[in-house]
């Protein structure tokens, strides 16, 4: 039986006779090829060799005759030796060609046209130009017929014989018979469809073998011999070499020049002959090494059908003997099978345990680091929005007093810094809410068309002093009523809209608003439209490579240190990631330039009826309303001077508190009418105290409104389970604080005994007008007495023009019956006479710029006995008018 070394001798042995023949057959190749190069090489060095060899016999040939012309050249006419052409040759010039070996002179005194008739008018013109005798091989013709010394081809040799002043004398002619050269040439051996020409540098065949001399100077083209490129090639060397193919046959071209003389020899040998005893050598060596190669595959494969064979006897012992071993182990095995079996079930479960150990951690884990997250949010919130709460708040009151131009400027410039480090507060917070995923998407309804212009009208004051045209597009089938997240989408249009003013100097921004219909998200079946929004402008464009990055978190458009524009680069990140927590998308069209138009799409749910919810700020001026007593609850100083100054400007009570604690004490001894109450405070926080007040006294029932920068749906949850009724975001703007004051219900008035309507007036004016002139009356007496109240409310820093309007509105309602309207309306036609008199008292004491001092005196007390008694008076008077 064989070893396993014996196999493995044979496999090596195999590959070796393998590797030797391909290396064999690899040298045999080669052998050939460089047999073939050696052929190639004799060939040629035998081909130039012997085109010397005749080139050189036919120089030496050709030089003998031209050696004649030069010594009749030299001895002149004198000596006799060159005959002229004269009367003895009346034949033709073309057959008056000298015998070989005599020499023609033609001058002066041959006969008009013998030269050119002879030697024809190529070589006239040579002799021309060559004036200093330089030989001239002309083209073959037929020798004189019947001259008993040769008729055969003849070749005309000439020189010129020139004159002392440079022209020509005449011409000396030589003939040369071909029959002289053609021995010279029969004696080079070319092969089979060799040949030999003779040939002028032009071209012009003299002498061909072995096909025969062609017609007397028929260019050697005409046989397709000798390419034109070919001469060419060869113009300036002694010798060229080249291949050719002509008539299907490719060729070896030797092409020499002879020496001395104006002719070029061309030998020209198929490469076929070459190649032939190559090709019998290559038939012989490379059958030899293919049989050679053949006998070792045959070898090789019989060794290897032996050694299979014994492979397949070795491996059916050895098969045997592995069944048996197998046989042996199975029982072996099954039982090690089932140990780990049991093994692993134990270890599954003990990683069960220690996953769902993992899992709890984890989640732990998560919920306190949301906690965490969350907490600082609202501590970040709290602690960063109340100073600059504070900070933005007594800028906006510096803003609006009566200062002097550069102080006032000042107040500006601290308010616009102010609100922008805001906003980039603002930005942050979200970005860390939206990565937290804190934001919640409302539903609630509102109203589109509003939104949109009152976004619009918020930009207006900064495009209007940069000169920018504002306008607003809305589509006719744009819904009226829509229920989604109003305070979101603002902050989108809001971002879009300061972005195209900022980026824009000229020109003007358009708001375009349309919508389709479709489904309401989540399926539900519900009514629903796309709305789209599109911010126009006609500022400096965007650059195609600065697109796909704009809605990336801290890029910008225009980077670099050298930008003219400011700001953080997360406007646009937040606007993608709010539109897409509520299922819309945003993208932007932009031309270099030409300006951008920045466009997004959200679904919305149709909504029908009055919005149950604006967006902050949406509400207009506030309206007079009658004074409310609040209570205002706040840590920090500042906010609580700040609330105060706000509310007791528009003559309401206000009661400070510092923190819960205070709160609640100030709530037990008195009520009041609204609670603003702040919710981070130490001692006791803001949910707390509201709970501490709902739980009993005088403000049980009170309106709570809570004042915090934080208003997720988990902080109004909590707000609400406090007991509180609304919150107010932090900054609140002097128009939102006294919009929410005057949204919140206030005791009823005191009663000072007079009836609201007269009813004998009442019955008076049915009498004499009858009911339906008597309801004319009464409603337009009402809606003039509500104008001029409105311009009561826009008189208070003017209390001697708010003393004339309220003698007439006294006038009028004492006239149509209303006594309690018209006592109020006496009531404050007296608070503007003393208001009056106060600020003419306080003006002479005051700076000329500062002259409103005494004004705004007389102005509070104005409003705390005047219009806004006279709205709650109104409104009961219209309710009790007699139906």
């Amino acid at each position: 039986m064989p070893s396993r070394i014996d196999l493995r001798r044979a496999r090596i042995l195999s590959v070796a006779v393998l590797l030797a023949g391909f290396a064999l057959a690899t040298v045999v190749v080669a052998m050939l090829l460089e047999a073939r190069e050696e052929s190639w090489n004799r060939a040629i060095l035998t081909a130039r060799n012997a085109s010397r060899a005749v080139a050189s016999d036919l120089a030496r040939t050709i030089q003998g005759f031209d050696l004649q012309l030069l010594a009749a050249a030299e001895a002149g006419d004198e000596t006799g030796t060159a005959l002229r052409v004269g009367p003895a040759c009346p034949e033709a010039a073309a057959t008056c060609l000298p015998a070989p070996g005599q020499i023609l002179l033609l001058d002066a005194d041959s006969p008009p046209g013998w030269a050119a008739g002879i030697l024809g008018e190529e070589a006239l013109r040579f002799h021309r130009a060559h004036a200093d005798g330089d030989l001239h091989i002309g083209r073959p013709g037929r020798g004189r017929p019947g001259n008993g010394r040769g008729d055969g081809w003849v070749v005309p040799l000439s020189r010129a014989v020139g004159q002392p002043d440079g022209t020509i004398r005449g011409v000396l002619v030589i003939t040369l018979p071909l029959a002289t050269l053609r021995p010279l040439l029969e004696r080079m051996e070319l092969g089979l469809k060799g040949a030999l020409t003779l040939l002028r540098e032009d071209g012009a065949v003299i002498l061909r073998l072995p096909e025969g001399a062609p017609a007397a100077g028929e260019p050697a083209g005409s046989w397709r011999e000798v390419p034109r490129e070919m001469l060419a090639a060869a113009s300036g060397d002694d010798e060229f070499v080249g291949f050719a193919r002509r008539d299907g046959v490719e060729r070896l071209q030797v092409l020499s020049r002879i020496e001395g003389t104006p002719l070029l020899l061309m030998a020209t040998v198929a490469t076929a002959a070459i190649d032939a005893p190559w090709r019998r050598q290559a038939w012989i060596t490379g059958g030899a090494t293919l049989l050679l190669m053949l006998c070792l595959a045959a070898a090789t494969a019989m060794m290897q059908r032996d050694f299979g064979r014994r492979r397949m006897a070795e491996a059916a012992a050895r098969n045997a003997a592995t069944t048996a071993a197998v046989a042996r182990d199975v029982a072996m095995r099954a039982q090690a099978l089932a140990e780990e079996r049991r093994e692993m079930a134990e270890r599954a479960q003990a990683l069960e345990e220690e996953n769902r150990q993992l899992a709890e951690a984890r989640a732990q884990a998560a919920d306190r680091l949301a906690r965490q997250r969350s907490e600082i949010l609202a501590v970040m919130a709290h602690e960063i929005r109340t100073p600059l709460t504070g900070v933005i708040g007594f800028a906006e009151l510096l803003a609006t007093a009566d200062l002097p131009a550069e102080s006032h400027g000042h107040a500006e410039t601290v308010l616009h810094s102010g609100k922008v480090l805001l906003a980039v507060v603002n930005d942050l917070l979200d970005l860390a809410k939206l990565e937290a995923g804190k934001i919640s998407i409302e539903s609630v309804a509102f109203s589109p068309p509003e939104l949109l212009r009152q976004s619009l009208d918020l930009a207006w004051p900064l495009a209007g002093r940069k000169g920018l045209r504002m306008a607003l597009d809305l589509a006719p089938d744009l819904p009226k009523r829509a229920s989604g997240d109003p305070i979101r989408l603002r902050q989108v249009i809001d971002n879009l809209i300061g972005n195209a003013v900022k980026f824009t100097e000229a020109g003007g921004i358009t708001l375009r608003a349309m919508s389709r219909a479709g489904v309401a998200p989540g399926g539900t079946g519900s009514a629903e439209t796309l709305l789209r929004i599109e911010v126009i402008d006609t500022g400096i464009g965007i650059a195609p490579e600065a697109v796909p990055r704009l809605f990336t978190m801290f890029e910008q458009a225009e980077a670099g240190p050298a930008r003219r524009f400011g700001g953080t680069g997360l406007g646009l990140a937040i606007c993608r990631r709010l539109l897409e927590a509520m299922q819309g998308r945003i993208g932007v069209e932009s031309v270099p330039g030409q300006g951008s138009r920045f466009w997004f799409e959200v679904p919305l749910a149709l909504a029908e009826g009055v919005p149950q919810a604006e967006a902050p700020g949406l509400a207009g001026p506030p309206v007079p309303t009658a004074p409310r007593r609040v209570l205002v609850v706040d840590d920090v100083e500042a906010n609580r001077i700040l609330v105060r100054t706000h509310l007791e400007r528009a003559g309401h009570a206000v009661t400070l508190a510092a923190d819960g604690s205070g709160a609640v004490d100030a709530a037990a001894r008195q009520r009041f009418d609204l609670i603003l109450l702040d919710v981070h405070m130490p001692v006791m926080d803001g949910p707390e105290a509201a709970r501490r007040i709902r739980a009993g006294g005088p403000n049980a029932a009170t309106p709570i409104m809570a004042l915090t920068a934080d208003v997720s749906g988990a902080q109004r949850t909590r707000l609400e389970e406090a007991g509180m009724n609304a919150a107010l975001t932090k900054p609140a703007s002097p128009a939102a604080l006294l919009a929410a004051v005057a949204g919140c219900p206030i005791s009823a008035p005191p009663d000072d005994g007079t009836p609201v309507l007269d009813p004998e007036i009442i019955a008076e004016i049915d009498r004499l007008l009858g009911r339906p002139e008597r309801d004319a009356m009464l409603s337009q007496s009402l809606a003039e007495a509500t104008e001029q109240l409105g311009r009561c409310g826009g008189l208070l820093s003017s209390p001697a023009e708010l003393r004339f309007l309220a003698h007439r509105l006294a006038g009028g309602l004492l006239s149509v019956g209303a006594m309690a309207a018209g006592r109020a309306a006496q009531k404050l036609e007296r608070a503007a006479a003393t208001a009056s008199g106060r600020a003419g008292a306080a003006r002479p004491h005051r700076h000329p710029r500062r002259g409103r001092g005494g004004a705004a005196a007389g102005c509070a007390v104005v409003t705390r006995c005047g219009p806004r008694k006279l709205i709650s008076l109104l409104l009961r008077v219209n309710r009790r008018l007699p139906a």
